[in-house]
């Protein structure tokens, strides 16, 4: 095997978004074994690279939902933005038909303002509809 792909949110990190000892020593294994590990995620790099910071873990990242490739040195390989005026014809269209949405630089994460009312009541719905989910854990993945 020459390279693992993973994904983080309900696969790598646990209930409480951490990553597990026992998933640290498997990654390190595996790169011991001169296997690439890769962290592919709708994340933004600098968000996986706060969640292993106490791990010593270094690994490729393709962020924001492919949008970007880090290298394990944190340094940009490639990445694929969306042009400016793409940008400004989807926002306004997002913001008018209450759509949740995040736009993502190097270094921050922006949503608009009743964000966290949208996310809140997309939750609602998904009670609604799966009784037997657990709750708690997309209430954490909000915050």
């Amino acid at each position: 095997m020459d390279m693992i792909a993973i994904d983080l949110d309900g696969t790598l990190l646990n209930s409480s978004s951490q990553i597990s000892e026992e998933n640290v020593r498997a990654i390190k294994e595996a790169q011991e074994k001169g296997v690439e590990v890769v962290i592919a995620t709708g994340r933004a790099e600098f968000d996986v690279r706060e969640l292993f910071r106490e791990t010593g873990l270094r690994t490729w990242v393709i962020g924001a939902n492919g949008a970007t490739i880090h290298d394990p040195e944190g340094r940009l390989f490639h990445a694929t933005p969306m042009l400016t005026e793409d940008v400004r014809d989807v926002l306004p269209w997002l913001e008018a038909n209450g759509f949740y949405y995040e736009a993502c630089s190097d270094e921050w994460i922006w949503t608009q303002q009743e964000g966290r009312s949208l996310l809140q009541v997309e939750i609602d719905r998904i009670k609604s509809a799966n009784p037997d989910v657990h709750i708690g854990e997309l209430e954490h993945a909000i915050e």
